[in-house]
Formats: structure tokens, sequence, C-alpha cells
């Protein structure tokens, strides 16, 4: 092309340009655009120049920012756990698990403190699922309020699909403060659903599940894991890295096997289940506020239908 640079002006084709342009080996640049030899440049004068704002609309070059900062969890009431949280506590509005070798071998000390706060600020606790019949009298020593305390049971064939079923849409209700489900079997995607529905309704998300999925990959944000021995290992947590040694509980955050629930025979811990009985008309008078808020998910053909629920 040939370009003669002088007194900070150019000489293209014979024609003079502006200071912005400028020929090193063979090449002119023009309005900050590269032209090879030969091109003609007559109308590079029109051409806008290249901002980084249109960079960065026509995403060819990546902006760093930096990351949000994490959302403070709600504290599980165990101060060696929280002390070793990232979060400080259960992750808000995002789901956790809780593997367990044994349904009720400690699960309830763990989520007792957190499910007690909750309810007694007026948040409706559901669970979905239980193994066994709530121990009525256990919970309101534990301060939770019973008046706030829903139960959805699943059985049957299409047991664990009901359960998956009613714990999503209670999450997505955003009418419940913390939802509790134990669930025999959910796969990846399950639990992924699981995850957005608390996102979406702002809730704290619990799902105990037998401890052999320890090894299997979970969308969830918080994975704790209950050992024989009392003590707990954190598997995953959002937002820092995983503590190296398990935390164990203190002596009064345990309890003997089944605690918390009633067995088969209608007795648990020496006690009569007769308070469940007393408890049953308040908590059933809250079940037709949960079915109120899932009414709007109507299912489809094939969906379970609502579940019944009881105390």
């Amino acid at each position: 092309m040939g370009a003669l640079v002088s007194n900070g002006r150019a000489h293209v084709n014979g024609r003079t340009q502006a200071s912005g342009l400028m020929a090193a080996g063979g090449m002119a640049a023009v309005d900050g655009l590269s032209v090879a030899n030969g091109a003609d440049t007559a109308g590079c004068q029109t051409q806008e120049a290249i901002t980084l704002a249109s960079l960065l609309a026509r995403r060819q070059v990546w902006q760093w920012r930096v990351a949000p900062q994490p959302v403070a969890g709600i504290a599980t009431g165990i101060r060696a756990l929280d002390a070793v949280l990232p979060m400080g506590g259960w992750p808000a509005a995002a789901l956790s698990e809780l593997l367990v070798p044994v349904w009720g071998l400690t699960e309830l000390q763990l989520l007792w403190p957190v499910l007690a706060r909750l309810s007694r600020a007026g948040g409706r606790v559901v669970l979905v699922a239980p193994p066994f019949v709530p121990f009525a009298g256990a919970w309101q020593r534990a301060g939770v309020d019973l008046s706030r305390l829903v139960v959805i049971g699943a059985a049957g064939a299409s047991g664990a699909a009901d359960a998956l079923w009613a714990f999503e849409q209670c999450l997505r209700s955003g009418s419940c403060a913390a939802v509790v489900g134990w669930l025999a079997g959910a796969d990846h995607a399950a639990l992924r659903r699981l995850q957005v529905a608390a996102d979406h309704g702002q809730c704290l998300a619990l799902a105990m599940r037998p401890a052999r999925h320890a090894a299997q990959p979970s969308p969830a944000a918080l994975r704790l894991q209950l050992r024989p021995d009392g003590c707990v290992q954190v598997l995953k947590c959002r937002g820092g890295p995983v503590p190296a040694q398990p935390v164990a509980l203190a002596a009064h955050e345990r309890t003997l096997p089944w605690g918390g629930f009633s067995s088969g025979h209608g007795v648990a811990c020496g006690q009569h289940v007769a308070e469940n009985d007393a408890a049953t008309a308040t908590a059933t008078a809250t079940a037709s506020a949960i079915a109120t808020a899932t009414a709007a998910a109507t299912p489809s053909a094939g969906t379970p239908a609502p579940l019944a629920m009881r105390c």
C-alpha cells in the first residue's frame, strides 16, 4: 500500500490521513483497525472506533468481576459445627444433605435446634415421609412448636415418588420455613429439582438419605455424614474448604436410637405415644394451610395426588 508518516500526518495512496493512521511493516492502522497492504482505506475514516464496550457486547473480551459474598447461613445451634462451616450454619434457601447409617441415630439432635428456632418464630416446619411416627413429647421438649409442625406420610409402592413430589411442592410454595424429607431413593436429577425449589421458595431444605449415597455426587450445598461414634463428617460445603477432621457432638447432642420417634408398637423411650394424640389436633389445623399453598401446583396426568397429612 505504501504509507509515509511525516509530522504527525500520513500519506496513503496520495491522500493525507489523520495522525491516527500509522504504517509499520507493511500494515496501516486507521482508527484502531489494521489494514493490509493493498487495501483501500478511502472509507476507513467513516468506520466507528472499536471500544471496550463494543468488545464486551460481542463477548470477545472476558471481564473479571468480584464474586458475590455468600449469604450468611442459618446457625445449626451446635457451636462446634457452626465454627467449621463456611456460612456459619445451614445454607439458607438451599438443599442440605444429612447421610445417616441408621434412621434415628442422631439426626434429630442436629435438626431440633434450628427447627425449634424457626417454629417459635412462626415459621412452618414440614416433615416428609419420616420413617417412624414423630414422638410429640420429645419434639416438644426440644423446643419445637407443635402447632407449626406438619407431617406428610408417604407409603405404598409409589411412596418414594410421592415423597419427592411433596418435598418439592412444599419447598416451592413459599409458605414453609424448613422442610425435612427422608429420601430412601433420589437420583441426581431429583436432588437438583429440590435445590432449585429451595431457592425458589427461599426455604431451608434438609434431605435425610442413607449413608450408602455418600460417594455419589450431589448438587446439595452442604453434605454431612453421621458416624456411629457420634461424630459428624463434613463431605461438602459451599463457600469454603471441607474440614479435614470430623466434628464431635457433645454428650447432650446425642441420643439413643429411635429417640424422637415412636415405634410401631406405639411406645418410644419408655413413654406412651398418647401425647401424639393430644398434639394431632393442633398440627392437623395447619395442614389445610400447606394444602392451600400447594394447590396452585395442580398435578398433571400421572403426577401423584396431594398426600394426606398426619401427626
